[in-house]
């Protein structure tokens, strides 16, 4: 179900990305007993996203594996996206969150760092190095933002075309 704009660019229509978001969710929490996650999802873009399924699929699994596991497999995961102009080009902001964990500020830019890993029994530290270069290898960025009252959010954004224009270009 991917399109092609005429430049060759494979993009992912909004169906197929918030499949992806579920089924990643889906294989990173179904193997654990005794889970209880709240997901709460606010999807606002329509866009279609200028990256391949595969490398998007990669940045979810990481970023819900690692929320999962950092908040014991309880408590409430939230998924926001919205529509973004930056530099005269669109992107699509994706918010994912959790509860139940925190981040400290002195930390904060070090995750992303190539093997650092804090907290983590079996941690590499390259997931996090790894879904940050993929995201800006599509032109995007993302960054982190953790409190202790609300949890850890990772914010990032994905070049994307207006699902109406992307249609006419094919």
């Amino acid at each position: 179900n991917f399109m092609t704009c005429n430049n060759g660019i494979e993009t992912i229509p909004p169906l197929d990305y918030i499949e992806s978001i579920y089924l990643n969710l889906l294989h990173s929490h179904h193997s654990f007993v005794n889970t209880s996650i709240d997901f709460h999802y606010n999807l606002l873009s329509k866009n279609h996203l200028l990256i391949t399924k595969a490398t998007f699929d990669r940045i979810l699994n990481n970023l819900l594996s690692n929320a999962l596991e950092a908040m014991g497999h309880n408590g409430k995961i939230w998924i926001y996206s919205e529509n973004i102009q930056k530099f005269e080009r669109l992107f699509t902001r994706f918010t994912i969150g959790n509860n139940h964990s925190y981040i400290e500020e002195s930390l904060i830019e070090k995750i992303f760092e190539m093997g650092f890993s804090s907290g983590k029994k079996n941690g590499s530290g390259i997931g996090l190095f790894g879904v940050r270069k993929f995201i800006e290898k599509h032109g995007g960025m993302i960054f982190c933002r953790s409190s202790k009252e609300i949890g850890v959010e990772f914010i990032f954004d994905i070049p994307s075309v207006n699902s109406e224009i992307n249609k006419k270009k094919i």
